[in-house]
């Protein structure tokens, strides 16, 4: 872990992170659990509009009134994405630099490159180039910041996932398959009905489809009834503690057809318990995806996702095989890796 006296020197900035609704939110509440012995921590946004504004005004004030008063902090330390929360984070950046703070910007979006692009270039880079250090979570992200912003403080630290907990589940014969995330269109999630509804009903037979996050229920309902596979999808709705633990334990397979990705937390923690993973070419994806433990297709590709599925659910040595190679390529990703990278980088910056 993060020991103690190295990190009464870092104050961390993210989204509330308890109950951890997101990737983000997520990596944080695995930071403050299992990586750091102590943290420090300043919660910025929330869902919802009004949340949203009092949780970010209060992180400016209670910003300052640390940047003033704690003067043991040295670094602080932001979990940002793009557009909205990267224009709140700009915020917090401006301020810890004012008091001759290092900054750490944590960045976690796959919409980052179009944020960029549709975006003021010249607040952005400014805002970058005012860090010390910009975490990113994978080789293409790395190149992405330093060869087209140019950037030269850039460092990979993956995100951190749990040590996986053993539950045992009754097999009933089929294979299950599970997507976790926001229930949107960005995360391809109304693909996997429409790729449900291209395949074989005696495939479809043999498999059972878990969809678990919260977004646009109403339109996944829809989605699953016009392509009339209710049969086989379970809607579990927003899933976490030991409701999510039985789900990773129950299912074999993970199916993550998404549009834009950074390094998704949702793969790499069913890729520790042993599942083979279908999901797309994007972001760091291919970088977790590419060594035998997985099949990787283009975003829209709704045959090519149906054929991928109906390859797992028939091959049952490959989907075993893939889950075998998931299990050891996500040794890097535990805590204790995580740790000692976040420990060698704050050291670096003091």
């Amino acid at each position: 872990m993060v020991d103690q006296e190295l990190s009464k020197h870092v104050l961390t900035i993210g989204p509330v992170y308890d109950p951890p609704m997101g990737g983000i939110a997520q990596t944080v509440y695995n930071y403050k659990n299992m990586v750091f012995e102590q943290m420090d921590i300043i919660c910025c946004n929330y869902f919802g509009i009004i949340k949203n504004l009092y949780y970010f005004v209060s992180s400016v004030v209670i910003l300052l009134m640390k940047m003033c008063f704690c003067h043991r902090i040295k670094i602080v330390h932001i979990h940002s994405a793009a557009y909205r929360s990267f224009a709140r984070a700009s915020v917090h950046v401006i301020i810890a630099k004012a008091f001759r703070r290092k900054v750490v910007m944590h960045l976690h979006s796959g919409y980052f490159k179009q944020y960029y692009e549709q975006g003021n270039q010249r607040f952005i880079l400014r805002i970058l180039n005012k860090c010390d250090s910009i975490i990113v979570l994978s080789e293409q992200w790395r190149q992405f910041y330093t060869q087209e912003l140019k950037l030269n403080n850039v460092t990979i630290i993956p995100n951190v996932i749990p040590v996986p907990e053993s539950h045992p589940v009754a097999s009933d014969g089929k294979v299950h398959m599970l997507f976790l995330g926001h229930v949107k269109q960005q995360k391809g999630v109304f693909d996997i009905a429409e790729a449900l509804g291209k395949m074989q009903t005696s495939i479809r037979n043999l498999m059972m489809m878990h969809i678990g996050g919260m977004g646009e229920m109403e339109a996944l309902e829809k989605a699953i009834k016009d392509n009339h596979v209710e049969d086989c999808v379970v809607v579990e709705g927003w899933i976490s503690g030991e409701q999510k633990v039985k789900l990773l334990n129950k299912c074999e397979v993970f199916v993550l057809p998404s549009y834009f990705e950074g390094l998704p937390l949702s793969i790499l923690e069913s890729m520790s318990y042993s599942m083979a993973i279908i999901s797309t070419k994007i972001g760091g994806i291919p970088s977790i995806v590419s060594q035998g433990n997985g099949l990787l297709i283009e975003p829209g590709d709704v045959s090519g996702l149906a054929s991928a599925m109906e390859t797992l659910v028939t091959n049952q040595p490959l989907r075993q095989s893939m889950g075998m190679q998931s299990t050891e390529l996500c040794q890097a990703f535990y805590p204790e890796s995580i740790a000692n990278e976040l420990s060698n980088l704050y050291r670096s910056l003091l």
